[in-house]
């Protein structure tokens, strides 16, 4: 059993793994939207967890009615995800070949 980092210099060769497809990174990332499941399916799991708990945060921080200024930071972290989100859905072929070890 090998540790994949997810960065080709230290893959292991003999390890297969089926090729990730830029048509099901895109399904995910447009029905599970800014939950970061894309990432996910990409294997970059810090950059997953980053998209799960910013929605998370700013959603949590939407609720209060008061302070309104935890409301403000929650538009703000949400605003920062969902531009995350577009970046990705831009740059997915990049990040699916990335995945799949081309450079």
């Amino acid at each position: 059993m090998s540790f994949d980092t997810g960065n080709a210099a230290y893959r292991d060769p003999s390890t297969s793994q089926a090729p990730k497809q830029v048509a099901v990174a895109y399904i995910l990332a447009i029905v599970f939207g800014v939950l970061g499941f894309h990432r996910v399916y990409l294997r970059k799991y810090k950059d997953a967890a980053i998209f799960f708990l910013g929605a998370l945060m700013g959603t949590l921080l939407l609720i209060p009615e008061e302070p309104s200024f935890l409301r403000i930071i929650g538009f703000v972290a949400i605003g920062i995800v969902v531009l995350g989100w577009i970046m990705d859905l831009i740059r997915m072929p990049r990040l699916v070949a990335e995945a799949n070890g081309a450079e």
